[in-house]
């Protein structure tokens, strides 16, 4: 993800664990929006396909490899064997394509290495003295998982055209942990596939960034680059100029002069390439290493032309703040607090570490006090950033303080007016809108989406819920009123959910006295006492709901259900009519219908919706 979208990944972390807490559908179906915005929140996390951007015509040369993997790797990484024979090969399946190579893996061996989790350079060292590749082309070392980071270079190291390469194992339990609550309402095994295919995109594209480097393809802007230095689930191929690079530094690996003329080439087409989507800092080093002593740069990594040029191999002190700032656009807050919290006190007037503090402390514990008094503190520094005041307003409406929030999330959305730099904070308030319901508010920040694609999933779910509101909107509902008014319903059909009909009587009858001109959970307790058995209970609540929602059609199919499980067969009819006209999607009604016509002794009418239900649905109904 790339530079400005990336500051909202700690606010969209949030809102996975609690933005998709509340159903904002209609009553009688309530529990499935909420499961529905999952489902396109996890397809927002599904990875890109990794896919090759040409054809080699080059005859495939195969690489002889030898994989070492470290005693803990082995230990913690379950199945490591086949998960690294399966690397390798999802890795070939690009290779082969673009650059005319192959991973040939001759043979896996262990390796008793000194494990660093903060720095991979003294292990790689270790490996090259532990085994010189005299019999391989390639030595690649696999080692333990780091408990967090989103940068590929803190992922692996390798060897410039040389012989080695080190790989950390992708395995993540927070990562897990964070689907689980984000993702807690899809089923446990559409949540193992997205982990799984999410590990399966990590560990390819660590393997092939490496190889990108060991091949002298310096990093690349684009997010969706293989080479881009920080892990995306949107990376899927290498760009043609890595290919060009790659293919001439395969050339390169070799001894006597061709090897030497395609290292020239590659310094040559670094020199004359006018591209913007290199970092240009790395192509400056990478280009000085090509063009230096032979034997330097055959000691190389990639190290020495993806870091500032002056710190030689001296490894950079740590930064808790920029650590912290990486665990948590990984979704991993417990690490993410662990490293901000000791300097929080300490730098208490810098707005960032504060604003960060707010996003890590909102997602450790969005009901927490300390949440709140973390983030009001992040809004008194925050000046022109909209974000905190934007997570203050999610905090607020979780708490039912919907005047407080309201006004929080109206000052953000002014100070983005101000610098409307990228679609996400749009995106941010519209989906914070869309959890409290505020279908008017959420529709207002979708306006200001540029892109369709992005601004449709908003669109869609408010047309849905005015069209399943149809009633209410009608007469009158306040845009001031929306987020009150559906949360009251919502509780109205958490209670009928749970099975208390009786608790859910008494909250309609709260809802009703507030809001006395618009619908309420009437069509919720009819069907509710209906599927009960209670038909003398339904049979009032449900004119109660063709009476107060008239544009709801299951109210409609409910009451005539009723009416023809009393006997009154004749009497459903026109209900059932009524209730295809308002919701003509509702097979049931149909199919309720097409029984009633029968039962009633009017075959003709039966035959002429049996027509029509052919046309609409393109199938027989299911009572023929």
């Amino acid at each position: 993800m790339g530079g400005a979208s990336m500051r909202w990944v700690g606010l969209f972390a949030l809102c996975a664990q609690s933005c998709y807490a509340t159903s904002a559908g209609q009553v009688g179906l309530v529990g499935m929006a909420a499961k529905d915005d999952e489902e396109a929140f996890a397809e927002t996390l599904r990875p890109a396909d990794i896919s090759p951007t040409r054809t080699s015509t080059r005859a495939t040369r195969k690489l002889r490899v030898r994989v070492r993997a470290e005693e803990r790797f082995q230990r913690e990484v379950v199945g490591w064997q086949v998960r690294v024979y399966r690397q390798i090969s999802r890795a070939n399946e690009l290779l082969v394509r673009d650059l005319g190579v192959e991973l040939e893996l001759v043979e896996i061996k262990p390796w008793a290495a000194k494990v660093d989790l903060t720095d991979l350079y003294p292990s790689f060292e270790e490996l090259r003295t532990f085994d010189s590749a005299e019999d391989v082309d390639l030595v690649i070392g696999f080692m333990t998982p780091l408990p967090v980071t989103a940068s590929l270079d803190q992922l692996g190291i390798a060897s410039l055209l040389g012989r080695h390469i080190v790989l950390r194992g992708m395995d993540d339990a927070d990562e897990y942990e964070a689907l689980e609550r984000a993702l807690g309402r899809i089923s446990n095994e559409e949540r193992e596939k997205l982990y799984s295919a999410r590990l399966r995109h990590k560990e390819v594209a660590s393997l092939l960034h490496e190889l990108g480097h060991h091949f002298g393809a310096p990093h690349e802007r684009d997010s969706a680059s293989i080479m881009n230095a920080t892990y995306d689930n949107s990376m899927s191929s290498f760009s043609t100029y890595a290919v060009e690079l790659m293919q001439l530094g395969i050339e390169a690996r070799g001894r006597g002069g061709s090897a030497a003329a395609a290292t020239s080439r590659m310094a040559a087409l670094l020199r004359s390439t006018e591209w913007d989507g290199w970092i240009d800092e790395d192509r400056q080093r990478l280009l000085a290493l090509l063009q230096g002593d032979s034997r330097e740069r055959s000691n190389s990594t990639d190290r020495e032309y993806s870091r500032p040029a002056d710190d030689g191999k001296a490894r950079p002190e740590s930064d808790p703040f920029a650590e912290s700032r990486e665990a948590a656009r990984s979704g991993q807050f417990e690490f993410a607090w662990e490293r901000l919290q000791p300097i929080l006190d300490a730098r208490k007037d810098d707005g960032a570490v504060q604003r960060l503090a707010c996003e890590i402390s909102a997602a450790r514990g969005p009901d927490s006090d300390a949440s709140l008094t973390q983030c009001l503190r992040a809004v008194a520094l925050a000046k022109d950033d909209p974000l905190p005041e934007l997570i203050l307003g999610r905090l607020l409406l979780r708490r039912g303080r919907v005047k407080e929030a309201t006004k929080s999330l109206e000052s953000a959305e002014a100070k983005i007016l101000k610098a409307p730099e990228s679609d996400w904070p749009w995106l941010t308030l519209g989906q914070i809108y869309r959890s409290a319901s505020a279908v008017s508010l959420a529709e207002r920040a979708n306006s200001h989406v540029k892109d369709p694609k992005e601004a449709n999933q908003v669109a869609a779910w408010a047309g849905q819920m005015r069209r399943s509101h149809a009633s209410a909107f009608a007469a009158g509902l306040e845009q001031t009123d929306e987020i009150e008014y559906f949360g009251a319903l919502e509780r109205a059909g958490k209670a009928i959910r749970e099975g208390a009909v009786d608790e859910a009587l008494s909250a309609n009858e709260a809802l009703r006295k507030r809001f006395p001109k618009l619908p309420g959970a009437e069509v919720a307790l009819c069907e509710a006492l209906q599927a009960a058995g209670d038909l003398s209970r339904a049979k009032r609540w449900c004119q109660e709901a063709v009476k107060r929602d008239p544009r709801n059609g299951r109210g409609f199919l409910y009451l005539g259900f009723v009416l023809l499980a009393s006997g009154a067969a004749a009497k459903s009819v026109p209900l059932l009519e009524r209730a295809i006209e308002l919701s003509p999607d509702e097979q049931q009604a149909w199919t309720l219908l097409d029984f009633t016509y029968r039962s009633v002794g009017r075959k003709d009418k039966a035959s002429q919706l049996g027509l029509r239900f052919q046309e609409r649905f393109g199938k027989s109904l299911p009572s023929r």
